[in-house]
């Protein structure tokens, strides 16, 4: 048998309490018709490519990606994928906080 953590084991069981009366309190007031899943496990191997990081004088970022097609929201979203993925292995921050600026250039 798996050893279980006494706190998340806590933390499940008092979830309505949570739900209910914690998160109101808080000013989280939404209807809630079901609980999402706390234990996300994936397992999967990318090779992630991007056009070019700069690292600069502000201790962040910058990532830039050329695209001859406009491949709409899943390229954005796939470069948020990179973007995520680089903060979390450099510890860095990317755009310095205007990471959400996307330009776009009709050559």
């Amino acid at each position: 048998m798996a050893k279980k953590n006494h706190e998340d084991v806590i933390m499940k069981m008092s979830i309505d309490f949570f739900r209910d009366t914690i998160l109101k309190s808080l000013g989280i007031d939404f209807q809630f018709v079901d609980s999402g899943p706390t234990e996300l496990i994936e397992l999967s191997i990318h090779s992630l490519y991007m056009d070019f990081t700069f690292l600069t004088t502000g201790g962040f970022y910058i990532h830039i990606e050329f695209q001859t097609t406009d491949g709409g929201e899943p390229d954005l979203r796939r470069f948020h994928a990179y973007e995520a993925v680089f903060s979390h292995k450099t510890g860095r921050n990317q755009g310095g906080g205007c990471n959400d600026k996307t330009w776009t250039n009709d050559f």
